[in-house]
């Protein structure tokens, strides 16, 4: 009996397969179409592990399941290239990232071959070609165009060590998952599409997945972050006069100013909504006397500041010589120069207190 020799049995069938292109999905075929995709491989390192051969095996079992019942079956394989780990990678071993992913990718791929892999081989991309990025950044711009990508600053997690952001499912008892690293939260700015504007139609479509598990459908709920506000009335006990103070884009008609001062008035208040002088014609000094001068400021009055109405609402306060029964701020700051640009009243106020 010979001694079976899977490298020869192997290697055998693979070029068979290769070249009768056995696993090409044929477009005009009559048969039932079935599209089976996987996670592309970051080519971050110098090969591939078994953490990338679970689940291409188990996407090719299924994938020779389907075709052996009849179907035309795209199974297709393609190489996430871009991005911070293989730039990482390149940062280690001191090479430009275009030749050490270059490299990886054709070790990758020629350990795929030798799994047996059925992929189809003839759509395989790489997100580092020119001709599949270019429409990558065709569609980011139509998500532009469309408002649905915007830049933005916000707190990621992130790893110190990989040097790249997290998702929160990446992040294992507050370490990082690929490496074991304490993860940090770190305020970054950059661009962000705008899955809240979809977030109802995503999650009306799990209602639609009954084969999928429920601990995976949790976590796209999660993922999709959808939160619904609570509305909270307090009584309001006292005869108090309210002054809202806006902010400096928003006039006393725009914003939640008449919201919040009808709700005042229903509750059988007094609630003003201050009309600014101009803050980019005139100085500092000059809206806080214009305040002063036209508004009633007393024990009994509940001074409400929004962003630089916050900080005016301070000023105010530095300046009469009583008492305000009490005083409410919302996203005021203490300077006039902002990061990302500057606001026109940022040459005719100091905002020292």
């Amino acid at each position: 009996m010979n001694k079976h020799s899977p490298a020869k049995i192997e290697t055998k069938w693979q070029r068979i397969w290769q070249g009768k292109k056995a696993f090409a999905a044929r477009d005009n075929s009559k048969k039932t179409k079935k599209y089976i995709l996987v996670e592309f491989p970051y080519p971050s390192g110098a090969g591939l592990h078994m953490g990338h051969l679970r689940p291409y095996v188990a996407g090719d079992v299924y994938s020779r399941y389907l075709r052996m019942q009849g179907n035309e079956v795209l199974y297709p394989i393609g190489w996430d290239a871009f991005g911070l780990p293989a730039e990482n990678y390149a940062i280690k071993m001191g090479v430009h990232p275009s030749i050490t992913t270059k490299k990886n990718v054709a070790n990758a791929k020629k350990q795929m071959l030798s799994w047996g892999l059925s992929f189809d081989w003839s759509r395989e991309v790489n997100t580092t070609d020119p001709s599949y990025y270019q429409w990558t950044q065709w569609l980011f711009l139509q998500f532009y165009k469309a408002g649905l990508a915007y830049e933005a600053t916000g707190m990621i997690n992130w790893c110190p060590k990989d040097k790249t952001g997290l998702a929160n499912e990446e992040v294992i008892d507050g370490k990082c998952e690929r490496c074991g690293t304490e993860v940090v939260k770190k305020e970054l700015r950059q661009w962000y599409l705008k899955i809240t504007a979809y977030a109802e139609k995503l999650l009306e479509g799990l209602k639609n997945l009954p084969e999928w598990p429920e601990a995976v459908k949790l976590q796209q709920e999660n993922w999709i972050g959808k939160s619904v506000g609570a509305e909270i009335g307090f009584p309001l006990g006292n005869n108090h006069n309210y002054v809202i103070l806006p902010g400096w884009t928003s006039t006393e008609k725009e914003n939640f100013y008449p919201w919040l001062a009808d709700r005042l008035r229903l509750a059988g208040k007094t609630a003003t909504v201050y009309k600014y002088k101009s803050t980019e014609e005139n100085s500092e000094e000059e809206v806080v006397q214009d305040l002063l001068t036209n508004l009633n400021l007393d024990e009994n009055t509940v001074l409400i500041g929004h962003s630089l109405g916050a900080a005016m609402a301070l000023k105010v306060l530095e300046k009469i010589q009583k008492p305000v029964a009490k005083i409410v701020l919302a996203g005021g700051f203490m300077t006039p120069k902002f990061k990302d640009k500057a606001r026109p009243f940022e040459k005719n106020s100091e905002l020292e207190f």
